[in-house]
């Protein structure tokens, strides 16, 4: 099966302010063009709601998992936030929670952030945390680098599956090494597969496709990128057998392993 770990729709079919087509049917489309049978729709704070991501995975005949976007900084306090993740998210049949700390403008290590991993670790109902790992934000001064900060994140809950969301960008190799000792932490490869790989990146790429490929996954971050030259991009820099953990099998094993947890 291929599982694409990272798409966007909208209940307009409007992206920010580009020309992109998210609507369902174009993603759809999409999905049957790069013969991908399963995706991650994935909700971002401001974007969709809850509800919208949960009606258009309804509408998708099974083929979208519901993420739904979070803003754990758009709340006062950590009580509060604690309080709006129970309200928002809990017993609603999502896999996981979207954050965006570069849209949100705000810290990855946050009182509130923490707050809230705090909160729903300790769900019995579990849900993975997909985070965008490209972190900086012009004016924003972070308790630390992007690296770190993920890496310390990840170690904190090793109870929680995160999915690092671009893999770092053009920190991939870092985070890579960084994150290696934590079982719970997935790499999702979308956007920095077709947009940042043809430098030096690419060779970062391939080194871990032959070394680290059990914990790298496929994404394509549709409408932003193509998704058939994202899937294309991995069997051009992968094995055989490396192409198959990371077009579906890891995510497979991850999400099987979530809902046992």
């Amino acid at each position: 099966m291929i599982v694409d770990a990272n798409l966007h729709a909208t209940a307009d079919g409007r992206w920010f302010e580009s020309g992109h087509d998210a609507g369902l049917p174009a993603l759809l489309a999409a999905m049957d063009r790069a013969s991908v049978d399963l995706g991650i729709l994935t909700g971002i704070a401001g974007q969709i709601s809850v509800e919208e991501v949960l009606a258009l995975c309804e509408s998708a005949g099974g083929r979208l998992l519901p993420v739904a976007p979070f803003d754990p900084c758009a709340q006062p306090t950590p009580g509060a936030v604690r309080r709006s993740a129970r309200a928002e998210l809990a017993g609603r049949g999502l896999i996981g929670v979207k954050l965006h700390p570069r849209l949100g403008r705000y810290d990855v290590l946050d009182e509130r952030v923490i707050a809230f991993l705090d909160e729903v670790s300790g769900w019995e109902e579990r849900l993975g945390v997909w985070i965008c790992t490209l972190l900086s934000v012009p004016g924003l001064r972070a308790l630390r680098g992007p690296v770190e900060s993920l890496c310390e994140l990840v170690g904190r809950y090793p109870d929680l599956l995160f999915v690092l969301v671009h893999g770092g960008g053009p920190d991939l190799l870092r985070l890579a090494t960084a994150v290696r000792p934590a079982r719970n932490a997935l790499l999702d490869l979308s956007y920095t597969l077709t947009n940042l790989s043809a430098g030096s990146l690419g060779l970062d790429l391939q080194l871990l496709l032959g070394s680290f490929e059990q914990r790298l996954i496929f994404g394509s971050d549709h409408p932003e990128c193509d998704m058939g030259a994202a899937r294309a991009r991995v069997e051009q820099l992968a094995g055989v057998a490396a192409a198959e953990l990371v077009l579906g099998a890891n995510l497979e094993r991850e999400l099987g392993l979530l809902a046992c947890r």
